[in-house]
């Protein structure tokens, strides 16, 4: 009987504010340089969006916080995470739009596979 080769994929997830926290895009990468390269992108789509919150909107704190090898909850490691403030709207039939600042949340994480190789 053979061991087991351990090995990981990366995962690129963004959760948000008007997804309950559910993921909204998820993308997966063999390695690891590739899922960072995919997360700075998609941090530089959030600095052009027009929804991205200003500082003056945040009492002068940043709109987008980033993490390197932030503390990992559950079973996969964060090797990257970043907290974005981004203007959320929703609305009521009888009232109209309303707009709140909510949140997303980018991180690539490092998923562990166990691949066997046992022919039997």
């Amino acid at each position: 009987m053979t061991q087991p080769n351990i090995t990981a994929v990366y995962k690129l997830e963004e959760t948000g504010s008007q997804t309950m926290g559910f993921a909204s895009m998820e993308r997966y990468f063999l390695n690891q340089k590739d899922a960072v390269k995919a997360f700075i992108s998609k941090i530089k789509e959030y600095r052009k969006s027009e929804d991205l919150a200003s500082k003056k909107d945040l009492d002068g704190k940043k709109p987008i916080k980033i993490t390197e090898n932030p503390k990992s909850f559950g079973g996969h490691k964060v090797i990257k995470e970043a907290w974005a403030s981004v203007w959320d709207s929703y609305t009521i039939p009888e009232e109209g739009t309303e707009w709140e600042i909510g949140s997303l949340r980018l991180q690539v994480l490092e998923i562990k596979l166990e691949v066997s190789h046992d022919p039997t």
